[in-house]
């Protein structure tokens, strides 16, 4: 009788192989969609914020002030952990208001540091003739 040692041929280990550069591939996709759907919730969260501080600071008698508030009250209500470092800053001119709101998404992917920055503007609220 003779034996016969065999080496394995064929594919045989091929999918652990596929597995090792598959794997990590899957998961930078899974978490970079993740990544994403953190940053357009805290561009979200910026635009309510500046909305916030438009709204008050446009109205007859508003101020840069109120607004300024306002969009920050916002953000400390509702920015506990998507946006961070939002600073908001408000312009109040004669015929317009603008307000922007800026910071960073919650970083859940190493060195994809992703800002965030809202600007919306509207003309100041007057009663009375225009003339």
């Amino acid at each position: 009788m003779h034996l016969r040692l065999r080496r394995p041929g064929g594919d045989a280990g091929s999918a652990t192989v596929q597995m090792v550069f598959a794997m990590p591939v899957i998961g930078l996709i899974i978490f970079s969609t993740f990544a994403f759907v953190l940053y357009f919730h805290a561009e979200q969260i910026a635009h309510l914020a500046a909305s916030r501080g438009l709204e008050a600071a446009r109205v007859q008698g508003g101020t840069e002030a109120v607004g300024q508030n306002a969009a920050e009250r916002y953000l400390a209500e509702f920015d506990k952990s998507t946006l961070h470092e939002g600073r908001v800053t408000v312009q109040r001119g004669a015929r317009e208001v603008r307000v922007e709101v800026s910071g960073y998404a919650e970083q859940i992917v190493p060195f994809l540091d992703l800002p965030v920055h809202v600007t919306v503007t509207a003309p100041t609220e007057t009663i009375g003739d225009r003339t």
